[in-house]
């Protein structure tokens, strides 16, 4: 062989691959989903709260799901949906507000240009910063991330944050973001910052449930 042509793969993660390849875009803006009907609600929250604690998040979840509840928000937990439901809730919704995660690949694969996107970072990692160049790349809607990590709590036998830790995040600060973003309606009340000893309780919670003591990073 004389010259060997090797194609870049259509999509990926790090240098910018998550963007994908302008044919992997084209291809899956004329084929994901397209097959489905939008069918769900106008503003959507994708939590996690619902995973097993091993999968971790950031902690408060809850105080965060009740504020976006009042806000009109319908609570939703993507892995208790069929893949169908799934692309018709994220064809549907105009506002989406998620912790960096999986379920966002398959939104920027099906979701379109309407839409508002808030990120949430839930750990001091990179990663949460591919998530929304993604989506405006493959739908052109508008997205944003929201970074207000106060501390990573990471497993005692861990070094730096990943999969296994948990984010404390600035509870104003994502209220000041999201409303900054246009995400809240006009007059939602600013959110107070999460008491320490909550925090603490939920740790606990956390320690019992996967039988291992976390730190503050």
């Amino acid at each position: 062989i004389e010259t060997l042509h090797v194609p870049w793969q259509g999509l990926g993660i790090g240098s910018g691959w998550e963007l994908g390849t302008p044919a992997f875009r084209r291809y899956m803006r004329g084929n994901a989903g397209g097959a489905i009907a939008p069918k769900g609600p106008e503003r959507v929250y994708l939590s996690r709260s619902a995973l097993p604690k091993a999968r971790a998040s950031f902690l408060a979840e809850d105080i965060l799901e009740a504020h976006l509840a009042d806000a009109g928000y319908e609570i939703v937990h993507p892995q208790q949906l069929s893949k169908e439901d799934q692309i018709a809730l994220y064809r549907a919704a105009k506002w989406i507000i998620s912790p960096d995660g999986s379920p966002l690949h398959l939104l920027a694969y099906v979701g379109n240009a309407d839409q508002h996107v808030a990120v949430i970072a839930r750990r001091n990692r990179d990663t949460n910063t591919i998530f929304g160049p993604q989506i405006e790349a493959f739908t052109g809607a508008s997205a944003i991330t929201i970074n207000c990590l106060l501390h990573d709590w990471l497993p005692e036998d861990h070094n730096r944050p990943g999969r296994l830790s948990w984010g404390e995040f600035d509870m104003p600060g994502i209220y000041d973001g999201l409303m900054a973003g246009g995400f809240l309606p006009e007059g939602t009340p600013r959110w107070e910052a999460v008491p320490e000893e909550t925090l603490r309780a939920e740790l606990d919670r956390i320690t019992q449930a996967e039988g291992k003591s976390f730190r503050r990073w």
